[in-house]
């Protein structure tokens, strides 16, 4: 799709025949609605952008430590069973 809209006709097409940095300064009319922003443009899902990256970096986090927290549990319940297997080796014996 060709850039027509905004003078910058040789970048790539973005949104409604714009390219990305015009289309977010001129092409987006909605106002955020799920933030306390209700003045500022609607970057996604309802918020500002400000928020939006504010969530986005506090949903990221929260995601990284879960995965962090659940990698060391398995680490130590691995580290049990093998104990547990090195005691019944022995008593085996």
């Amino acid at each position: 799709m060709l850039v027509t809209k905004c003078p910058h006709t040789n970048r790539k097409h973005y949104a409604k025949n714009m390219c990305s940095s015009c289309y977010r300064k001129f092409g987006r009319k909605e106002y955020a609605t799920k933030c306390e922003h209700t003045d500022r443009l609607n970057y996604s899902i309802g918020m500002c952008q400000t928020c939006y990256l504010a969530d986005y970096h506090q949903v990221s986090t929260i995601l990284i430590i879960l995965i962090i927290n659940t990698l060391l549990f398995l680490q130590r319940r691995t580290k049990v069973k093998r104990r547990e297997k090195k005691e019944a080796l022995k008593l085996a014996k």
